[in-house]
């Protein structure tokens, strides 16, 4: 799910783990100061429901990678946006609730793939994935490849028998699946379908010059000798749609995915009334709830 998505911040935040460590302390300092209308390790509240910081340290253990180095700076920024999107993913759980979502909360996933799925129930139409091929055929294009045979030995004069048992008429493929018994050969043997860039320019030049049925002479490589032979050669070409469509469908599916998080979100946000502690997080918060009501009461 996106939210699982979400964790590319958790490389930049190598204080993750420390905070977990620090948050007792902080919160106890909050404590101090705080008064009796916000207890100390109350972080946010949601249309009146209190969010401890514990249920915030779930989140990061759950969502949070990262090795302890960083600096303060990109520390605070970043756990700020981990925060938001804690708060943003607390909001979508009490959105599912309100429409009918019975989970017991422990996980917000399900909560969460319960909207998707009210939302997406009419998945994508044929009509759109027909419309979206035709707008779109480049990106399918697939360029000339060949059906590629190859003998790779670790010898100069393996290869060079080989070459001379070709020019004599020896098959190829009798030969690759003969050698490829040769514990000291590299591998013999068919390659499948090769387009020029799935090649090594040196010995993509020599490849796409033969006709089919043709083989190279001995070419070398670091890690020994090749004779490669070029079974089937295949034109440039477009797949038809009935090729593509399944791929088509699931991106189109992970795109209007992606546009119903964004508009389940705003709903949500627009819906419930957000309040953000600062003083009883263990980081300088400097996010996007930052704007709404907020108190430090």
């Amino acid at each position: 799910m996106k939210e699982r998505a979400q964790r590319s911040d958790a490389g930049n935040l190598p204080a993750a783990r420390r905070w977990l460590g620090l948050a007792a302390a902080g919160l106890a300092l909050a404590g101090c100061v705080g008064s009796a209308q916000t207890a100390a390790d109350v972080v946010a509240r949601l249309d009146g429901e209190e969010v401890p910081y514990e249920r915030f340290e779930r989140y990061l253990e759950s969502n949070v990678d990262g090795d302890e180095t960083g600096s303060q700076e990109l520390d605070d920024a970043v756990a700020s946006r981990l925060f938001d999107r804690f708060l943003d993913q607390q909001l979508l759980v009490r959105l599912a609730a309100d429409r009918g979502f019975d989970g017991d909360g422990a996980d917000e996933r399900p909560a969460i793939d319960f909207l998707l799925r009210q939302a997406a129930a009419e998945g994508v139409e044929p009509r759109h994935v027909a419309a979206y091929y035709e707008a779109n055929k480049e990106r399918w294009q697939q360029p000339p490849q060949v059906r590629l045979w190859q003998i790779l030995v670790p010898e100069r004069a393996q290869a060079e028998a080989a070459k001379r048992a070709l020019d004599a008429g020896r098959s190829f493929r009798e030969l690759a699946l003969e050698l490829a018994q040769d514990p000291d050969a590299g591998f013999c043997g068919e390659q499948g379908l090769l387009a020029r860039e799935d090649l090594p320019p040196p010995f993509a030049d020599a490849i796409f010059a033969l006709a089919p049925g043709e083989h190279t002479g001995v070419l070398t490589a670091d890690y020994g000798y090749y004779l490669f032979m070029v079974e089937e050669r295949l034109p440039a070409r477009v797949p038809t749609l009935a090729e593509v469509e399944g791929e088509i469908r699931d991106l189109l599916l992970r795109q209007r995915m992606d546009a119903l998080m964004t508009d389940l979100l705003g709903e949500a946000r627009a819906r419930y009334t957000v309040r953000v502690f600062p003083a009883n997080l263990p980081f300088v918060y400097r996010g996007s709830y930052a704007d709404a009501e907020q108190t430090d009461e």
